[in-house]
């Protein structure tokens, strides 16, 4: 593909409307987070009853890990200081909030009895630690140093017990865009019982975007191919051994995935753009889709473009009790995309 198209690329996802809601399945439904006017909001979904009486939270963007009977809530401030806030089964705010000891941005996983908080500093230092239900530290926290020039982001998953620490590096290039691309990579870093992290594991060298699902033994991590602009993924045990190989799922012109296991299988959700000819070998966009493919648990793919969102913004998908629910914000308003586990569903607004 030309460099031009390329570029065109960087810019769309680059310049992608901000603001997609992010959401876990929780108490039967699934709680969401999204930023009404200025400030992020939080409700349970349960059909077929809307979002009701949303909370307001702080800060400027908020992350959703469920934990038993109750979800955390870990929201970043301008300072980039992290607040704790967590939510009951029915919506509602347990007091009282928390300062987390680790600067935004932050990820965190809860393994049944514990959470993993990860952070990343300005040059690229990862710090993790462990907190009980009450958010009160479990022993001291343990850092990875990584002194980068790059973007370094930071996911946490679990396989069964064990936390892993999903590390996306995107490079950075200062010559302008008649430069190559960057190129970016994922690593995983399993991470042991105490919180101390473990060697880590190469996923690709030529990835970005990744998202990652359980099914309650592994994990599952869904991403860009950078350079083929493919969505792949593959499957990782609790000591970073793969299982399986890498697949993907959809080629072409196709970026920015997501992923929920649903009970039987993985649904993804990605953004597809089809490009026309405009001449002298640049091609431009001409339409672009939100698709869905569904997969087995060893990821074979069973299908392919279920129910595409003609030129939709950035969304996210979440499993709420029976349903399959794609959420995306328009003008400020949550709109919910509700699909059954099978045959397609109906759309709701909030």
């Amino acid at each position: 593909m030309p460099w031009f198209s390329w570029f065109l690329l960087l810019l769309t996802v680059s310049n992608a409307p901000q603001g997609a809601p992010v959401a876990a399945s929780f108490a039967g439904g699934a709680l969401f987070v999204w930023i009404e006017g200025s400030s992020p909001r939080a409700g349970i979904y349960r059909s077929p009853a809307p979002i009701a009486n949303p909370i307001a939270l702080p800060g400027d963007r908020c992350s959703v890990t469920p934990a038993d009977d109750f979800a955390l809530l870990l929201c970043a401030m301008p300072d980039n200081s992290v607040i704790a806030v967590r939510v009951d089964s029915n919506g509602n705010e347990i007091p009282p909030r928390k300062s987390i000891p680790l600067p935004a941005p932050v990820s965190a996983a809860w393994n049944g009895s514990k959470f993993l908080i990860a952070s990343v500093d300005r040059v690229g230092q990862i710090t993790n630690q462990l907190f009980d239900r009450n958010l009160d530290p479990l022993g001291p926290s343990h850092w990875v140093f990584r002194f980068s020039p790059n973007g370094i982001s930071v996911q946490v998953g679990t396989a069964g017990d064990r936390f892993l620490i999903v590390i996306e590096e995107v490079w950075h290039v200062t010559c302008g865009f008649e430069c190559p691309p960057p190129g970016a990579e994922i690593h995983v870093q399993p991470v042991a019982s105490d919180g101390s992290p473990m060697s880590e594991v190469v996923v690709t060298n030529h990835g970005w975007m990744p998202r990652i699902a359980n099914d309650g033994s592994a994990l599952t991590l869904v991403w860009t191919a950078f350079l083929q602009n493919d969505i792949r993924a593959r499957r990782i045990a609790g000591d970073g051994t793969f299982l399986g190989d890498e697949v993907v799922i959809a080629d072409g012109r196709a970026y920015d995935p997501r992923v929920a296991w649903d009970g039987q299988r993985y649904d993804v959700s990605f953004r597809h753009d089809t490009l026309r000819d405009v001449g002298h070998g640049v091609k431009d966009i001409d339409a672009r889709f939100v698709d869905l493919a569904r997969l087995t648990p060893d990821l074979t793919t069973l299908s392919l473009n279920e129910t595409p969102l003609v030129d939709a913004p950035p969304s996210e998908i979440v499993v709420a009790g029976d349903r399959l629910v794609r959420a995306y914000v328009v003008n400020s308003r949550i709109v919910l995309d509700e699909l059954p586990l099978r045959p397609r569903g109906r759309a709701a607004g909030h």
